[in-house]
């Protein structure tokens, strides 16, 4: 069984990352697509690219927010503090880029 803190580990290097920015780099393709199914009268006349674009944009926005980020500090990666689960990080001993991103502010 793999420990917390080597799964948090994992989870924040860049090599693990890379299916976040893939899904994002799809859905931009994705976005660029239908862009073209819109403009096209032919296929395009009864698409509403304007509500497909932002629901899109909604789901690279969850991702970019939830991406694993950084060890908690908090539990510092072992996913237990206090000898109980981390309020912090859910006891998955990291925390995602939203998070972290809300601590600094």
């Amino acid at each position: 069984m793999t420990s917390t803190l080597a799964t948090a580990t994992h989870a924040i290097d860049p090599k693990s990352q890379a299916k976040y920015r893939q899904a994002i780099v799809a859905i931009q393709k994705a976005k660029e697509l239908l862009a073209e199914i819109a403009t096209d009268n032919e296929i395009g006349a009864f698409f509403h690219y304007t509500e497909a674009a932002g629901h899109l944009q909604q789901a690279i926005e969850h991702l970019v927010y939830a991406k694993p980020s950084a060890l908690c500090r908090t539990c510092q990666g072992d996913g237990i503090h206090n000898n109980m689960t981390c309020f912090q990080c859910k006891g998955h001993g990291w925390l995602p880029a939203g998070v972290v991103k809300t601590q600094k502010s």
